[in-house]
């Protein structure tokens, strides 16, 4: 599922792309009944000061929520985001990782109260960001699946909520909360955590 997402994430990306590298098309076939009457040279709506996407840098703390031992430790993440929509404001998508440090935390499949050792977070999958306003100031709801690694490999899902800020006409500013839970153990308690994240996003 996580491939498919970042599959699916990564074509729509390269589409955007080419769609904006190529500006002159030609049209070679008309749905019976389009409307064919707009001259050729008016410009369609663009998106947001012309970016299609962009590519962030996080970083900040996660917490173990679990029972074994509540800790909060350093986490980062890598985001490519492609966005959609009218001006580009309403929808974007896209593939994530991350690696977050959560310290020790108690194997589900292990008898309690024997802890585990700490280990690192890893997660990789796809990514939705609802936009709630448009403009150089964007909150947003974000909505993703994923694999995770946790001593343990599982299908994971994540929800939260973050806020966009313009910083100028390639970077955005990101602060972001989340939640990430699993969907595999679903009777049991871990793993659980979150993560709230700040960084830089080039945009272009």
């Amino acid at each position: 599922a996580g491939g498919m997402l970042a599959g699916a994430a990564g074509g729509g990306l390269l589409g955007a792309g080419v769609g904006s590298a190529l500006p002159s098309w030609e049209l070679i076939y008309a749905v019976p009944g389009a409307d064919l009457d707009r001259p050729a040279s008016e410009p369609s709506a663009p998106d947001a000061d012309g970016r299609i996407g962009s590519l962030s840098l996080l970083a900040g703390g996660a917490q173990n929520l679990g029972v074994a031992e509540n800790h909060t430790d350093f986490a980062w993440r890598l985001g490519l985001l492609a966005d959609r929509g009218d001006r580009g404001d309403r929808f974007s998508y896209g593939v994530e990782m991350g690696r977050y440090l959560t310290g020790p935390a108690h194997r589900p499949h292990q008898p309690w109260p024997d802890r585990d050792r700490s280990s690192p977070v890893w997660h990789a999958g796809g990514v939705a960001h609802a936009n709630l306003l448009a403009g150089p100031v964007k909150p947003y709801l974000s909505f993703g699946l994923a694999y995770y690694n946790w001593n343990d490999d599982f299908l994971g899902w994540n929800t939260g909520v973050g806020l966009r800020l313009r910083l100028g006409a390639g970077a955005d500013w990101i602060c972001e909360y989340r939640y990430h839970a699993n969907l595999q153990h679903l009777t049991e308690t871990e793993p659980q955590l979150a993560t709230f994240l700040g960084g830089v996003a080039v945009t272009w």
